[in-house]
């Protein structure tokens, strides 16, 4: 009888629980701010030829016939390449009617290695280290880069001068310079955009008789929050009869606007404009 009583107050009890309260709505979605209208790109034309590489070599005839210019990747080849980089820019934030502006200019340096390996294709790979920089025209302290790892890529490529489609780490950092400084005859697609590149004449570069090719590349991207134009041009001395490069040395102008929105729903308007200039030369 007691268990019977208990169990008609326990559902009594539980009968009388007030519900939990209705769970409110959830608060409207913050407005956000129109977008700013990117500003135009800045000038950005192709360098003259001279200023590219300026440099002259021993002219050289054209062969009786037209040269296979394709890398030599057989077993064990291997190519060291040292590599120099200069670059100018001018920078501008602009958010809520105040603006910043600030110019930067940086040198860097390191190697680049290929590996051939047993299926004619090579191991491509890059080390790019910082070794001056300067904002407004101040140097910066080199203790603030020096401990910073160098950049590191690496990717596949055949003797064709294809990139192969995976890329081993790194690959969108160096992307630009394995297909510009070592470009063969040819157009190819850039991701997005072109390079060209043909034969120049014929000169003598050394001890190495060598190919001029003369590449031109733009790479252009046009989005709501984004506008970029590249345009740049490549001089490379190719050895004929070794089938590598001996040098090669890019002139590179760049444009870039682009809107971000900061975590306090502000717009942000960032304006680009530089000047880069790379080379790769043969470790012999």
């Amino acid at each position: 009888m007691r268990l019977g009583g208990a169990s008609v107050v326990l559902v009594l009890f539980l009968g009388c629980t007030p519900q939990d309260p209705p769970v409110p709505p959830p608060p409207p979605p913050v407005a956000l701010p129109a977008q700013p209208i990117l500003p135009p790109l800045g000038e950005v034309k192709f360098r003259e030829w001279n200023e590219v590489d300026d440099e002259q070599f021993l002219e050289l005839p054209a062969p009786a016939a037209d040269p296979v210019i394709k890398w030599d990747f057989s077993p064990e080849k291997r190519y060291g390449y040292s590599f120099t980089e200069s670059l100018s820019q001018r920078m501008m934030r602009e958010a809520k009617g105040k603006t910043a502006t600030n110019t930067a200019r940086e040198k860097n340096s390191g190697v680049f290695e290929f590996v051939a390996g047993r299926d004619r294709t090579a191991l491509a790979g890059s080390k790019i280290q910082t070794q001056e920089a300067a904002v407004n025209d101040q140097p910066v302290s080199r203790e603030s880069f020096a401990k910073t790892a160098p950049s590191v890529s690496e990717c596949i490529l055949s003797e064709d001068g294809a990139l192969e489609s995976k890329p081993k780490q790194g690959m969108a950092d160096a992307r630009m310079y394995f297909q510009s400084l070592f470009a063969l005859p040819g157009k190819r697609e850039l991701t997005p955009g072109s390079i060209t590149t043909r034969i120049a004449g014929y000169g003598k570069v050394g001890r190495y008789e060598c190919a001029r090719l003369e590449s031109e590349f733009e790479i252009s991207t046009e989005k709501p929050a984004e506008r970029i134009l590249v345009r740049g041009r490549v001089i490379g001395y190719f050895a004929l009869a070794e089938r590598k490069f001996i040098r090669a040395s890019a002139a590179v102008a760049t444009s870039s606007r682009g809107n971000a929105l900061s975590k306090e729903n502000v717009w942000i308007t960032s304006s680009l404009d530089a000047v880069t200039r790379y080379r790769v030369r043969l470790l012999d």
